[in-house]
Parts: structure tokens; sequence; C-alpha cells
């Protein structure tokens, strides 16, 4: 998993890829943990879908973006489009099920 800063985001945008927003904050519970999820889902699903995580603490724009009112939430992008968002603490297979029935 990546760290994304705001500054970041349009190009991973437009470079068409699959990839995962992860909103935490620094010093969370629930965050650390879904943390550790989101580690192993990115150690074993087939690439090509990135996992970049957001400090939604200091990268305002993107909360905002994205509408994200709690932590920890999850956003898949594919195609520069957003195709779903989770929001709290989610389990690996509701992760993977996010990221394989968004086609």
């Amino acid at each position: 998993m990546t760290e994304l800063r705001g500054e970041d985001y349009n190009p991973l945008l437009y470079s068409g890829v699959k990839f995962l927003l992860f909103f935490y904050r620094p010093n969370d519970a629930a965050s650390s943990l879904q943390k550790d999820v989101l580690s192993e889902v990115d150690r074993l699903i087939p690439r090509p879908c990135g996992i970049y995580c957001v400090n939604a603490d200091s990268e305002t724009e993107l909360k905002e973006l994205f509408d994200i009112d709690s932590v920890p939430q999850i956003v898949l992008i594919d195609k520069q489009r957003k195709r779903g968002q989770l929001k709290g603490l989610q389990s690996y297979r509701e992760i993977v099920r996010l990221i394989t029935e968004n086609k």
C-alpha cells in the first residue's frame, strides 16, 4: 500500500487503472485494524488493483471530493469513475467482493 497525496490523485485517476482509496486517521483503532486487513488483500489479490492510503486529517480536498464523514472508508475507482464505497471496518471478504464485483 502506498500513501496518496492530493497532488498525486489526478495522475493516478487518468492512468486508467483500478484502485482502492483507503481513508484513515492516524491513531484511530478501527483504521489500524482496517489497514491490517487491507495489507492481506494487497498481498493476495491479483493485479492490477492498487491500494492507496489517504490521511483524512491532512488530505482534506480528497476527503471532501468523496464525501468522507468518518473513517475508515474504502472507495473503489475504475476507469476514472467511482464504482463503490464501503464505510466502517470491513472484512477481507467484503473488500474482495467490492473489487471483483466491479469489473
